[in-house]
Order: C-alpha cells, then sequence, then structure tokens
C-alpha cells in the first residue's frame, strides 16, 4: 500500500522484510503482490541472504542486508564468575517457536541434573499449554515461566544455556542479545537462515537441525558437563558485540537512509 500510494510523489520508500518470506507472504496473492511491487521500491531491507532467494531478480537488486540494532543494554562485559544452573528461552510462546521440544528433553533430564531449572520467558497463546504439559509431566517444580521481564539483560546474563528452538526466524533479536552478553547458546538451524549467520557452529554457538530432540539433548549434555567448552564458545559468542551494538548499526541505518534522499534530490 505505501508502494502504491507514494507512487509519483518523488518520496524515496525504504521496504523491510524482517521474517521469513515464505511465512509472510504464505497466500498467492501476498507472494505476487510482493514479487511484483518491491521492485518499484527504492530499496529492500532484509535481514539474510537466504531470504533473498525468494524474490525475483528484479527485486534482488533492490536488496541491502542489514542488521538489526540491540538495545544498549546488552552491550556490556561478560559476566565471569559461577554461573547460575538455568536453562533459557526468550520469545513469544507460540507454535512456531517449539518450546514443546525443549520441555521434552528438559524432561529426559531431569533426574540427571536436579540443579537445573527451565526458565521459559514470555507470554503467547500457548504459555497454558506449556504449563500444562510440564505439570503433567511432573517437571513443574523446575520448569518456570515467570512471563516478561522488565530488564531482560540483568535477568539472564549469568545463565547457564541459552535456547532459541524456533522452527522459523529472520534475524533473531533474542539470540544476538544472548550472544551479545557471552552466554553458551544452541540453536535450531532454522530458515531463513539467520542463526547459521550468527553461529559458527562448535566455535561460538551450536546449531541443530529444527525439531531435533535427540541433537538438543546431546548438546545441552554437553555444556552442561563440559563448562571449559561451555566457557569457551560463551566467550567467542561475546564478540558478536563488535558487530550489532546499537552505535554501529544505527551508523548503517542512518547512512542508507541518507543516500535515499541523496538519490531522490539528485533527481530533481
Amino acid at each position: 500500500m505505501t508502494i502504491l500510494t507514494s507512487r509519483g510523489l518523488g518520496i524515496p520508500v525504504a521496504v523491510g522484510v524482517v521474517g521469513n518470506p515464505e511465512v509472510e507472504y504464505y497466500t498467492p496473492l501476498l507472494k505476487f503482490a510482493a514479487c511484483v511491487l518491491y521492485r518499484w521500491a527504492d530499496t529492500v531491507i532484509m535481514q539474510t541472504k537466504e531470504s533473498v532467494s525468494f524474490f525475483p531478480e528484479k527485486v534482488r537488486e533492490k536488496v541491502v542486508i542489514m542488521k538489526n540494532p540491540i538495545s544498549s543494554d546488552f552491550d556490556q562485559d561478560r559476566y565471569e564468575g559461577e554461573r547460575d544452573k538455568t536453562i533459557i528461552t526468550l520469545s513469544r510462546i507460540e507454535e512456531s517457536k517449539d518450546h514443546e521440544m525443549v520441555i521434552d528433553v528438559f524432561a529426559k533430564l531431569y533426574d540427571q541434573y536436579p540443579d537445573w531449572k527451565l526458565i521459559i520467558y514470555g507470554e503467547g497463546p500457548l504459555k497454558q499449554a506449556m504449563m500444562d504439559k510440564a505439570q503433567n509431566m511432573g517437571i513443574s517444580d523446575r520448569v518456570i515461566f515467570p512471563g516478561r521481564s522488565d530488564n531482560v539483560a540483568q535477568a539472564i546474563k549469568k545463565a547457564g544455556v541459552f535456547i532459541l528452538p524456533s522452527f522459523s526466524e529472520g534475524s533473531p533479536n533474542s539470540l544476538i542479545e544472548a550472544m551479545m552478553l557471552g552466554l553458551p547458546v544452541i540453536s535450531t538451524d532454522c530458515p531463513c537462515g539467520g542463526p547459521a549467520e550468527l553461529i559458527e557452529d562448535g566455535k561460538n554457538g551450536l546449531l541443530i537441525p529444527v525439531d531435533d530432540r535427540v541433537k538438543l539433548q546431546e548438546c545441552l549434555q554437553k555444556l552442561i558437563d563440559n563448562r571449559h567448552f561451555s566457557e569457551q564458545i560463551g566467550r567467542e559468542a561475546a564478540k558478536t558485540r563488535d558487530i550489532y551494538s546499537a552505535k554501529k548499526v544505527f551508523a548503517t541505518w542512518e547512512e542508507l537512509l541518507k543516500s535515499l534522499e541523496n538519490k531522490r534530490k539528485s533527481k530533481k
């Protein structure tokens, strides 16, 4: 609608595609509209290289890959010390985030690691169902649903492990935030490629196939049992701060938007 209504007004239009295009444009009409109309935009901003392949060549010519700015709350020195025995997830509690897999795997490790807790931050339509699931499995005393946090960075900075179990993501802010804090992270290698662009498997995090309970359990046990390895990949993950600090990302956005304005002026 923005593209159509701004035609002929001389106003530059930047389109943002922040999620998986296959999910965002899920009907033939939406896909047709995006693939046709986006070629009229001045630029199309995307978050991952994999997402670009959804569009035809005329749209790809307009694409710029841009990073998300992350709150300065997460731009802090990594916590070095005894970590909490907690496994953290942080997202909207809905089907696409696959919290069910994490609960299933935690249930298998429940007796083996009696000091560890699973903390699921967030709200969403499946929150009660996940709470009921933990209750029915007899593990609800150590599966905690605190809802939203007013200070996420402070709440998770000492966590033992962070998990992103999603079926689909763009460039997931929660994963970037956890890595900036230096947490040992596990993520699904989900479309449209955001986690894979962030994580070098085995170096600054661990990647697993989507909905793979066996692999998640294996990786989780590795991080719990081998604290030296866990700390090593956490320190590597913290180097993400050099890339995603708000100051650096805002500067690239400002440069892009100014370039669009300059192009508009040059056409007058």
